[in-house]
């Protein structure tokens, strides 16, 4: 039995609401099969990883800036 890719195991993401919902839910099955961890609620709290298709996305004012913290953006 060959072991799990968990390439994304130490990621709590967030994927920004303007996506399309069938995006949102292709992206979260890919990052949760791979070991990442979906981020419940609005603060950000916490988040390491956030996908987006804009720089201006919902909470971005409170993660501008701050280290450790991953923003890939995809149009």
């Amino acid at each position: 039995m060959s072991t799990p890719n968990v390439i994304f195991t130490n990621f709590l993401y967030h994927i920004s609401s303007s996506y399309p919902s069938k995006r949102i839910e292709e992206l979260q099955t890919a990052l949760d099969k791979y070991g990442g961890k979906r981020h419940d609620g609005n603060d950000l709290e916490g988040v390491n990883l956030i996908i987006t298709n804009s720089l201006r996305f919902e909470g971005w004012e409170r993660v501008k800036g701050k280290e450790g913290v991953l923003v890939v953006t995809v149009r």
